[in-house]
């Protein structure tokens, strides 16, 4: 139960050295949506470590926050409350991306409910099958 815009597909590029969004569209054209793996944000986390990661309290850690700032689907602004992230991992083993689903809300409050560690499995086993697939139809010009 989230929002267009509480989705997110990150991929990897440049040999691993970049992440960019795929999806929601919003971040993904222009083609400068993009950011080195070794920034401290949940997303090359998750490529680095191929772990999911969940946690239900943003603010307390290091992210890239400036991508909360920006609109999506028409809906205002919010900053990132919860999150439950998963590796994309193709079936050779290399990670190609990662998925996020989080949850946007003025406050914490009125986030919605915590994301479980068995979300984080369904989301994971998710990005197993979606994985693949990604890798296939990847845009030349990704």
């Amino acid at each position: 139960h989230v929002g267009e815009d509480e989705v997110g597909i990150l991929l990897v590029k440049q040999r691993g050295q970049l992440l960019r969004f795929a999806y929601p569209l919003e971040l993904y054209r222009g083609g400068l949506n993009f950011f080195p793996l070794t920034l401290p944000s949940v997303a090359g986390r998750v490529v680095r470590t191929k772990q999911g990661f969940v946690h239900n309290d943003m603010a307390t850690i290091s992210h890239l926050q400036i991508y909360e700032r920006i609109r999506v689907a028409d809906r205002p602004a919010h900053p990132i409350q919860k999150m439950v992230a998963g590796p994309l991992v193709h079936l050779t083993g290399e990670p190609v991306g990662v998925l996020e689903v989080c949850r946007k809300a003025p406050t914490m409050r009125e986030a919605g409910p915590d994301f479980t560690d068995l979300d984080l499995l369904k989301l994971t086993d998710f990005g197993q099958v979606l994985a693949p697939y990604l890798v296939r139809f990847m845009p030349d010009d990704f």
